[in-house]
C-alpha cells in the first residue's frame, strides 16, 4: 500500500509539472508580445475557471442530499421509499408525466422511475461525451484540454445530480472528485492505445496518406478519444451512485473496460466516419494546400465535415441538428476564452 501511494504521488508530481509548465510557457509567451497581453492571459484564464468549473462546483454543493447506494440489504427498502419520496419532486418525470403509483410495488416503481431516468441521462451523458471529444481534439494544448475536461466533468457531474434529485453524500463527492483526478492524471496507456488504433483504423486509405496533415488529425482525434472515454467512466459512475441501491463494495460502481470504450465509441464513431469522407474530398480537391491547415488542420476539418452535412439534402433536418447541434453549442460554449487562447497558440506555432 506505502509504495502504491508513493507512486501515485509520483504520478502527481509528473502531472502537475507537466501542466503547470504548459501554463507557464503560454504566459511567457503572451508577456513576450506586451505585458497586458500576459496579465489579459491570466485573467481569461482565472475567469474561465472561476466560471466554468467554481460556480459549477458551488451548485453542486448547494444542491439538497440524495443517500448513495446502501451496503446493507436490510436498508434497501428504506433507500427505495427515500429515492421515491424525491422523484414524486422530479421535475423531468413530471414532465414525461411520470408518476409515482402508491399501490404499486415501491421497487416496480423505483425501476419504472429510473428507467425513464435513464434515456435522459444518456442524452446528457452523448452531449458531454461529444463536447469533449470535439474541444479536446481541436485545443492541440495540454492546459486547455485540462480547462475544457474539468470544465466539462463537473458540469456533467451537476446535470446528472439535478436530474436524479440531488447529490451524494460529501464522503461520496470526495470519491468522484478522486475517479475525477484519476482520469486526468492516469489515462493509462491502454486506454491511449485503444483510441489510437480506433482513428487510425477508420482513417485509413491510400488516398488519405496523400495528405500531409492527416497524422496531426489522427493525433489529435486519438487525443479527443482519449478524453471522451476518460469522462464516459466518470459518466457511469456518478450515475451508479444516483440508481444502484445495494452494493458490496465501491468498485461495483465503476463500469467495466468494454462498457466504457463501447459506449464512447458508438458515440464518436459516426463523426470520426463523416470526417474520413471529408478527408477524401478535401484529398481528392486537393484543398489542403493552403497555409491555414498547418495551424490547426483538425478545426478546419471538423467544419468542413459540418458544413457538408448541413448541405446534404439526404440527411433530414432533425438529423442535421443532431449531428450538428452539439458542435455548434461548443463553439459557443467555448468563446470567448477558448478562442482567444487559441489564436494565442496559433501565433506561438508560427514563432
Amino acid at each position: 500500500m506505502i509504495l502504491i501511494k508513493r507512486i501515485f504521488l509520483l504520478i502527481t508530481i509528473v502531472f502537475c509539472f507537466a501542466i503547470l509548465r504548459e501554463f507557464i510557457e503560454l504566459y511567457n509567451f503572451a508577456f513576450s508580445f506586451h505585458p497586458i497581453a500576459g496579465y489579459l492571459t491570466l485573467a481569461s484564464i482565472s475567469a474561465a475557471l472561476l466560471y466554468f468549473v467554481g460556480f459549477p462546483l458551488y451548485q453542486i454543493i448547494k444542491l439538497p442530499h440524495t443517500p448513495g447506494p446502501v451496503y446493507d440489504k436490510k436498508d434497501e427498502n428504506k433507500l427505495i421509499k427515500v429515492r421515491l419520496e424525491n422523484y414524486k419532486k422530479n421535475d423531468y418525470l413530471k414532465e414525461k408525466g411520470f408518476t409515482i403509483n402508491e399501490e404499486q410495488d415501491r421497487r416496480k416503481s423505483y425501476e419504472d422511475a429510473v428507467q425513464i431516468l435513464q434515456i435522459r441521462c444518456d442524452e446528457i451523458r452523448t452531449e458531454y461525451i461529444t463536447k469533449v471529444f470535439y474541444s479536446t481534439a481541436i485545443a492541440q494544448n495540454g492546459f486547455i484540454d485540462v480547462i475544457f475536461i474539468f470544465s466539462l466533468t463537473v458540469n456533467l457531474v451537476k446535470d446528472i445530480f439535478i436530474l436524479y434529485n440531488g447529490r451524494v453524500s460529501n464522503r461520496n463527492l470526495i470519491t468522484i472528485a478522486k475517479q475525477v483526478y484519476i482520469s486526468l492524471a492516469v489515462g493509462g496507456s491502454e486506454t491511449t492505445e485503444y483510441a489510437v488504433d480506433e482513428v487510425a483504423s477508420k482513417l485509413t486509405g491510400d488516398a488519405l496518406k496523400s495528405i500531409p496533415f492527416v497524422d496531426t488529425i489522427i493525433t489529435s482525434l486519438s487525443d479527443g478519444l482519449v478524453n471522451a472515454v476518460l469522462i464516459t467512466r466518470i459518466s457511469f459512475i456518478t450515475e451508479n451512485y444516483c440508481i444502484k441501491l445495494v452494493i458490496k463494495d465501491d468498485r461495483e460502481l465503476s463500469p467495466t473496460p468494454k462498457t466504457i470504450l463501447s459506449t464512447a465509441s458508438a458515440i464518436t464513431s459516426d463523426l470520426i466516419a463523416r470526417i474520413k469522407t471529408t478527408l477524401s474530398r478535401i484529398s481528392k480537391e486537393k484543398t489542403y494546400e493552403g497555409a491555414k491547415y498547418l495551424v490547426n488542420p483538425t478545426k478546419i476539418v471538423f467544419e468542413k465535415t459540418i458544413d457538408s452535412i448541413n448541405h446534404n439534402d439526404n440527411i433530414s433536418d432533425d438529423e442535421k441538428d443532431k449531428l450538428t447541434g452539439i458542435i455548434k453549442n461548443v463553439n459557443k460554449w467555448a468563446n470567448p476564452i477558448g478562442r482567444g487562447l487559441e489564436s494565442l497558440l496559433s501565433r506561438k506555432r508560427k514563432v
